[in-house]
């Protein structure tokens, strides 16, 4: 009886030892560091406060320095290129073409635009020549034959009004032979428009009519511009007449890039009436050749127009602002080199500095590299800029 009772409590106490064996070895395998941290935070909250209240690692930035800036005020205008001289070509005579240069064919001064089809024209001219001829033969004998009738009437041998009528006969070859010659050299003047030449360097931009059609002396054939002489036509607010003049230089871009084109130009002519719905003046100005060979007639460029009065305001490295969809900002740096974010308003621009206005004083340090990823009172490091 007692033998069987030691048997049966020894053999739950051997199951009882195997579970805590297993137990710890579990124990084991979550000790990796881990585990440790998750279970203590679990189980620890003091722990879990204690090390989420340490400090993050300070984000190392560049800064540079506010600084006051005197800027001159400029008004920005769009204008669209224009040659100046752009023709239109008419037929200017009735007749069939020959030959019309195509688009975007070069032409010097003197070369040929259109041909035409001058044989009617010549035959017209051999014509009139040889009624010339006829009436100069007419002319040479009523000459004599009013000679002849003189000397009879000196005699008493022919009427006075025989001698009259030779005469008029006369006068009338004479005026027949003016004439004749006038029409001869209208022939000429019409064979002459039969070659339309051109009067400056230019390239023909539009062809309206090709060679082999019948046209009247109307009829626009095609249009011829100079590329070459520019200018920019823009229109200014009418309250800033006073601040532009003949001969004033500007700057002209073609964008808002940075590495857009940039040439001076010369303000040419100013046109001293407003228009009275825009309230705007038409300024003109003269564009370098050199700018031709990147920029051509019907391109949009835009220039500034400088005020004559200078404003003082601070300005920032151009690299310290942060667009965004709200605004600009920039990230003050202060004395405990805590980054705090500043909202701004921009204005004009000069190399690498920008006007702004904000909560801002001369000599504050903005953030210029780093500080896309810096928040409200994060702590910094200042960096040297790299050489």
């Amino acid at each position: 009886m007692t033998h069987r009772t030691a048997t049966q409590i020894t053999e739950p106490r051997d199951k009882t030892d195997k579970r805590t064996m297993k137990r710890n070895n579990g124990l084991k395998h979550l000790a990796a560091p881990g585990a440790i941290a998750i279970t203590l935070a679990l189980f620890y909250p003091a722990f879990s406060a204690a090390v989420q209240a340490q400090p993050a690692a300070a984000v190392q930035v560049q800064v540079g320095r506010v600084k006051a800036f005197s800027v001159q005020p400029k008004v920005k205008v769009a204008g669209t290129l224009h040659s100046r001289n752009s023709i239109a070509i008419n037929a200017g005579i009735d007749g069939r073409l020959d030959w019309v240069a195509e688009p975007g064919t070069t032409i010097a001064r003197g070369g040929h635009i259109v041909r035409f089809d001058a044989r009617p024209l010549s035959l017209q001219l051999a014509e009139q020549q040889a009624i010339i001829k006829r009436t100069e033969v007419q002319l040479t004998y009523l000459g004599r034959e009013l000679r002849r009738i003189e000397a009879l009437r000196l005699k008493n041998n022919a009427s006075l009004d025989q001698l009259e009528q030779i005469q008029a006969r006369r006068d009338l070859a004479r005026g027949d032979l003016e004439i004749a010659r006038a029409r001869v050299e209208q022939i000429r003047e019409r064979i002459e428009r039969t070659e339309i030449k051109a009067p400056f360097n230019g390239t023909v931009t539009e062809r309206l009519h090709r060679g082999g059609e019948e046209v009247n002396r109307k009829d626009l054939i095609a249009r011829f511009l100079d590329t070459e002489n520019l200018e920019l036509r823009v229109f200014v607010p009418v309250k800033h007449f006073s601040q532009v003049a003949v001969g004033d230089t500007l700057h002209l871009k073609s964008g808002d890039r940075a590495d857009d084109l940039v040439y001076e130009g010369s303000v040419r002519v100013i046109v001293p009436n407003a228009d009275i719905r825009s309230q705007t003046f038409e300024v003109r100005i003269d564009v370098p050749v050199g700018a031709t060979r990147y920029w051509t007639a019907g391109q949009l460029l835009e220039t500034a127009i400088p005020l004559k009065h200078q404003t003082n305001t601070l300005a920032v490295p151009r690299d310290a602002l942060l667009l965004r969809r709200d605004g600009t900002y920039v990230v003050l740096i202060d004395n405990f080199n805590k980054a705090h974010r500043v909202k701004v308003t921009v204005g004009s621009a000069q190399d690498q500095w920008v006007s702004v206005s904000g909560r801002l004083a001369k000599g504050d340090r903005v953030a210029v590299r780093g500080a896309e990823r810096l928040q409200e009172g994060d702590t910094v490091t200042i960096t040297e800029p790299a050489a």
